[in-house]
């Protein structure tokens, strides 16, 4: 099947992209851009940033499941087996809780190769928090550099997320234990 983009060093790739608004579909759409065959997989409703951000969707075809249903969970282990890159941008703890933790993906496709897209990483003290943009330009001091200290301004590009977007893509993760 070839991606809905176009040919590139990424044809015959398949990925699972998971998640919503920025960071993690704008990472899956760098793939897909690059040839990869990419499957966003939405809840019922479908991503509530899709009219929105329709560029972070870019090049990849959808898949409107519920992941917390036995139905819709079937339905995405039969989409894993015949996928290479599994890629989500949940908090921390979400894959398990849906029962997608790295024993489940394991056991569906040894290969499987599973990419976490956060803001704080797996491990220390802001990990289990989530990651928006806007509260990532105030730590760092980009609403200040933008605005001064009397008036903070936000960036209306979300740079945090643009940039993790790229390191995700670029990045591979761990295989599943």
């Amino acid at each position: 099947m070839t991606p809905p983009v176009g040919r590139g060093p990424l044809d015959g790739l398949r990925i699972a992209s998971l998640g919503t608004f920025v960071a993690g579909p704008f990472a899956a759409a760098l793939l897909a851009e690059l040839g990869a065959d990419v499957i966003k997989v939405e809840p019922p409703d479908g991503d509530p940033w899709r009219m929105n951000g329709f560029v972070y969707n870019r090049g990849t075809r959808s898949l409107a499941i519920d992941l917390s249903a036995a139905a819709g969970r079937a339905t995405f282990d039969d989409v894993l087996r015949g996928t290479d890159v599994v890629m989500n941008n949940f908090r921390l703890g979400v894959m398990d809780r849906l029962g997608l933790g790295a024993k489940r993906l394991a056991s569906l496709n040894p290969s499987l190769i599973s990419v976490d897209v956060t803001a704080y990483g797996a491990a220390g003290p802001a990990a289990e928090k989530p990651g928006y943009d806007t509260v990532l330009q105030a730590a760092a001091g980009i609403m200040t550099a933008q605005g001064g200290r009397d008036e903070p301004v936000v960036v209306s590009l979300p740079v945090n997320d643009h940039t993790t977007a790229v390191v995700g893509r670029a990045s591979r993760g761990p295989r599943p234990a």
